[in-house]
């Protein structure tokens, strides 16, 4: 009912510092893992067991194991510890019911830098989830790769399943049609890792296998951040901003509905560029496009996807905004340095005849008026050694109004 269980009484002094994770074996007895050193003021590291009553069993794996992150129980209520031991060993404890150590596994999951996740199966068998390098220079490792370990109720080895680089695995549950279930968070350095994991996946379980379900495409991953919004002529528009896929499809910062919202398929200029970002871009005609792509690009994306690298025109400046002007040329924001700038209208070079503007800032958006003259707000206090907090229109050739 929500109320304190007063038969809960022994704990005495209890662990002294963060439990990570508790398991509960069949006789009611409580396994802890966590960063403690002591429990009840006895010298008990990373691994604990409690009574019903909560008082501390010293019985159990005396003097503990290491700092722990994860404990599960099997069916056979022997129990499971893990935890970080990067560019080390001794990442993993197995213990009977009673608190001794099993023999080491063959091949032993000791190697992987990290445990994050335990899963007991119904045959009493395992699955353990963690990372691993299998390369470490001074101390420090040079992978982070996601791997999930099978095993066998008598720990024989059964298979393993690697997704990839950058990716966590951090909870594993069992659902009621005996798949398996992953979370956690994949960051694909390269395009080969695309897809390969991005946040949730299933996993087929039967005949001791461990493959990931590829009809399942649960929309899940990063938070998307929208920065910019433009229309083609033809009703299609051009989405940008920090997000890894769209409609559960790999789209590195910038993506592309049709006129009724559906995503376009065949638009996927960054798709070799995993975790890109775009803080603007703009629809142009006959499917052209500009994205100001990540820290210091600037790209014109052709109607078949192919990029012509504008960078070195704006000298590689990060731009935040983008905005069209009726004869074509296109007016160039920075979040960084140059400010505002104008490109040709055939987008070979900057247009001399429009004055360069520093915001002293940040310039986040740009707006052309029908007359021709042009709204600029930002972050920013003064622009060309004028005081305009925030917001400053400029003629038509760049001075200021």
């Amino acid at each position: 009912d929500g109320s304190v269980d007063t038969a809960f009484d022994g704990l005495g002094a209890g662990p002294e510092d963060i439990v990570r994770g508790i398991a509960r074996q069949s006789t009611g007895k409580y396994n802890l893992a966590g960063d403690f050193q002591k429990v009840d003021g006895v010298s008990q590291v990373g691994i604990a067991r409690l009574d019903m009553d909560g008082s501390f069993d010293g019985s159990f794996a005396p003097g503990g194991f290491r700092t722990s992150k994860e404990v599960a129980v099997l069916s056979d209520d022997s129990v499971l510890v893990g935890g970080d031991n990067v560019c080390g060993d001794g990442s993993f404890a197995w213990y009977t019911p009673e608190g001794g150590l099993k023999p080491a596994l063959d091949p032993n999951p000791d190697i992987l830098q990290s445990i994050t996740a335990f899963l007991p199966l119904p045959d009493g068998g395992f699955l353990i989830g963690g990372w691993s390098s299998y390369l470490c220079v001074n101390g420090s490792p040079t992978e982070h790769t996601g791997e999930i370990w099978r095993y066998a109720s008598d720990g024989s080895y059964h298979t393993m399943k690697s997704f990839g680089s950058e990716t966590d695995l951090l909870s594993l549950a069992l659902r009621s049609d005996g798949l398996g279930m992953i979370g956690g968070q994949g960051r694909p350095e390269n395009a080969s890792n695309v897809g390969l994991f991005d946040g949730l996946a299933l996993l087929e379980l039967s005949d001791d296998g461990l493959e990931k379900v590829d009809g399942f495409h649960p929309v899940v991953g990063d938070q998307a951040e929208i920065t910019s919004l433009s229309w083609y002529p033809d009703g299609k528009l051009l989405v940008a901003g920090n997000f890894s896929h769209a409609n559960g499809l790999p789209r590195f910062g910038l993506a592309r509905l049709d006129a009724s919202g559906r995503l376009d398929n065949n638009f996927a200029p960054f798709a070799d560029q995993p975790g890109g970002w775009s803080n603007a871009a703009l629809a142009l005609s006959g499917d052209r496009a500009l994205a100001g792509f990540g820290h210091s690009n600037l790209y014109l994306i052709q109607p078949d996807d192919s990029l012509m690298d504008l960078s070195a025109i704006n000298e590689f400046d990060r731009v935040s905004a983008l905005a069209l002007q009726s004869d074509g040329k296109v007016l160039v924001g920075s979040d960084f340095g140059l400010g505002v700038r104008r490109l040709k209208s055939d987008l070979s070079g900057i247009d001399e005849t429009f004055t360069p503007g520093d915001a002293y800032g940040s310039v986040y958006a740009l707006a052309v008026q029908d007359d021709g003259r042009i709204l600029v707000a930002g972050d920013f206090d003064r622009y060309n050694n004028f005081s305009v907090p925030g917001l400053v229109r400029l003629t038509k050739n760049g001075n200021i109004d």
